[in-house]
């Protein structure tokens, strides 16, 4: 004989009571402003490329915003300008591309120093770095533009090709950065004048 037990059934749980809906809060209104808010030109553009490298405009505002963390902290920082200048009869072709020139400077900087183009020249930014040590990364990189532009011509002195360099510095050139930058552009422009012999 096969035994069948005989299971208890469970009562079924009554549903629970269903509450009634309740309406979302509105949201309260705000009043549109009566015109679009848009940020300064220098804030609209890209931060920087993808390259690092930052446009003038980015750059001008990042200086300005430098000197004022740094007058609080009492520390320095300098700027660079740098052009290259081809003499009739130069070695080179055509005058370089100065935005791949800019991405070869910014390649030999550290990732805190700020570069940037206008024009014929390149601009360079070093945060904490005093006059002294500000020389010393303008000829280091005065030497790889004049690698990488000449092709192991480099030594000859008859290529034609000059690489300018201008080096000032906060706060013992200037404590307003938008006169340091004009400063140091002025000298770069000073020192191309005198290699075309102007």
């Amino acid at each position: 004989e096969v035994k069948v037990e005989e299971v208890e059934a469970v009562p079924e749980e009554a549903p629970a009571p269903t509450e009634e809906p309740v309406a979302p809060a509105r949201p309260e209104r705000v009043a549109a402003p009566s015109r679009p808010v848009t940020p300064p030109p220098e804030i609209q553009e890209e931060k920087e490329e993808p390259s690092g490298v930052y446009p003038f405009p980015v750059f001008r505002e990042t200086l300005r915003n430098t000197a004022n963390v740094y007058a609080q902290r009492n520390l320095p920082f300098s700027v660079l300008a740098l052009n290259i200048v081809r003499e009739p009869g130069s070695i080179l072709e055509e005058s370089p591309d100065i935005k791949k020139m800019a991405l070869a400077v910014k390649f030999n900087l550290r990732d805190s120093d700020k570069a940037s183009y206008e024009g014929d020249r390149i601009l360079v930014l070093l945060p904490g770095t005093d006059k002294k040590g500000a020389q010393i990364v303008a000829r280091r990189l005065v030497q790889s533009i004049r690698n990488l532009l000449l092709n192991g011509e480099a030594a000859r002195p008859d290529t034609g090709v000059h690489v300018n360099v201008a080096v000032k510095t906060f706060p013992d050139d200037s404590r307003n950065p938008d006169e340091l930058l004009a400063r140091v552009i002025a000298e770069v422009e000073e020192a191309k004048r005198a290699s075309l012999g102007a």
